[in-house]
């Protein structure tokens, strides 16, 4: 049965060109960079003090979680008519039963601006029933009423230290893992997809890895497959259930081989082969003698690279 993208379509010139464009500007203006982390910090704090649940995105697209297709529906067209722009992602963007509204800031709004969009959100969201009404005390003062997010958290506190020591480890895991990954020039998503597999006793489904790391179906279903691919994790079946469920490589040693395997298959192989075209192609006149010798010594380097990762590559260890 073919898989159906919700999304696909190629990009035109004047796309590319624009996208071109707004990376000169990101390198020339670093302040707007810094400006954009300010409003997504200054939004989701915004945002989960009026009740909100945002997820755990670590980008300044900040889900607000519904669970319900048309309360989300009806959300996002109640803020469009106050004046705020939110988007409705539903079933099947996403899992069911995690509909959500997305925002998006940019470098470009204000303090006033995102102010204004929190008062809308609030005003809607208790309109809705979506986020507890405001408690009015005897001296005036107003307070929200507790939200449900709020009695979690002292249930979760109520069950002791070590639970909640465990969960920040994992968090913590799962972040500097992607970040760790980026900088070894590997997708930060597809590491911390990795690294919560790794952190999870019980193998997860497409949906659970989508809640917690706040990624949509196209973006979880691409890096469950690499991952696939790269032998790092497996899919496994759970009692009746029809969903694919994903379990990861616990032992270290043997998760280190493939991926040094499949970093030699897919860098260092392919880099041996067009640097021994190029010294084919090179001749032998005493015009190329220095460009020759320098083609000589990376070969011999990346031969050597080649030699060191097929070590490990070649190998597994057994129980």
């Amino acid at each position: 049965m073919a898989r159906p993208f919700t999304f696909s379509s190629s990009l035109p010139p004047s796309v590319v060109a624009t996208c071109s464009a707004a990376v000169d500007v990101m390198l020339d203006e670093p302040e707007r960079i810094a400006k954009l982390w300010d409003n997504a910090r200054h939004l989701k704090k915004g945002l989960q003090a009026l009740g909100f649940d945002t997820g755990a995105s670590e980008t300044p697209i900040t889900p607000v979680l519904i669970g319900d297709t048309k309360k989300a529906q009806a959300f996002s067209a109640r803020l469009f008519e106050e004046g705020v722009f939110a988007l409705a992602i539903c079933f099947p963007i996403v899992g069911r039963g995690k509909d959500r509204l997305r925002t998006i800031v940019s470098s470009g709004h204000s303090a006033k601006d995102l102010d204004f969009a929190l008062e809308k959100f609030g005003k809607v969201g208790r309109e809705l029933g979506l986020i507890p009404p405001v408690r009015r005390h005897k001296n005036g003062r107003l307070t929200p009423a507790p939200s449900p997010c709020t009695i979690l958290s002292v249930i979760t506190e109520s069950m002791g230290p070590d639970v909640e020591g465990l969960s920040r480890s994992k968090e913590r895991f799962v972040s500097s893992w992607g970040d760790m990954a980026s900088r070894w020039g590997i997708n930060k998503t597809m590491a911390r997809v990795h690294a919560h597999l790794m952190a999870s006793e019980a193998a997860l489904s497409t949906d659970e890895i989508m809640e917690t790391l706040a990624i949509s179906r196209g973006n979880a279903n691409m890096n469950l497959r690499a991952l696939v691919d790269w032998g790092l994790i497996r899919r496994v079946s759970v009692g009746s259930e029809r969903k694919e469920y994903f379990q990861s490589e616990k032992d270290v040693w043997n998760m280190c081989c493939r991926i040094a395997r499949e970093r030699k298959k897919r860098e260092i192989e392919p880099v041996l082969g067009s640097l021994q075209e190029c010294l084919r192609e090179a001749g032998t006149g005493k015009e190329g003698a220095a460009f020759r010798k320098t083609l000589a010594d990376l070969l011999e380097l990346v031969r050597l690279l080649d030699f060191v990762l097929g070590k490990p590559a070649s190998r597994r260890r057994t129980p």
